[in-house]
């Protein structure tokens, strides 16, 4: 499920990267002075000649993926301190949280998941996440409510490899021909 990305100059993202037995959550900073856009254009992008052992020979392809997700606040208070604990699997088992601070009503929160380990994977969103609702004074356990336009079956679909490396800080240059 190929989606678009645009970093612009200075922003920052939430990325969680996969890798072989954990995932981390961290923030990826576009440093050079123009927007990365991810990807730039199917046409623009030729398949990679994966090595043997690991690393590309040529162009980075088509088939590089992220899962994007989004918590939307669609209560009528906001909320602070949500912990939602996801679930995945590339060569084993991998579990990993992500917390939002704040959320005001309507607003959304948006991170993304990419694979940086040398097998498929996959992530499943969680059902329950905790958070704590403005005027109230303890911890909730509140159940996530999926958009009827991303089923639970599209959990099952692998998240392929990618030959970027979408941790600490990146530049346009970083990512050949994906800038404006």
């Amino acid at each position: 499920m190929p989606l678009g990305l645009a970093i612009g100059s200075g922003e920052e993202v939430l990325i969680v990267p996969l890798l072989h037995d954990a995932a981390v959550p961290e923030n990826f900073i576009n440093s050079s002075d123009r927007s990365i856009q991810w990807p730039r254009g199917i046409d623009k992008i030729r398949w990679p000649n994966r090595q043997r052992g690991g690393g590309y020979n040529g162009d980075i392809g088509l088939y590089e993926t992220m899962y994007r997700y989004s918590i939307t606040n669609a209560g009528n208070v906001a909320v602070f301190d949500l912990h939602g604990k996801f679930t995945g699997r590339t060569s084993k088992a991998i579990s990993f949280e992500v917390y939002v601070p704040g959320l005001e009503v309507g607003r959304h929160f948006t991170f993304y998941v990419v694979n940086e380990s040398d097998y498929p994977g996959k992530v499943s969103c969680p059902t329950i996440v905790s958070l704590h609702a403005a005027g109230r004074d303890e911890t909730e356990l509140v159940r996530l409510r999926r958009s009827p336009q991303f089923p639970e079956f599209l959990d099952l679909i692998p998240l392929s490899t990618t030959g970027l490396k979408w941790t600490g800080s990146g530049s346009v240059e970083q990512f050949p021909g994906w800038g404006p």
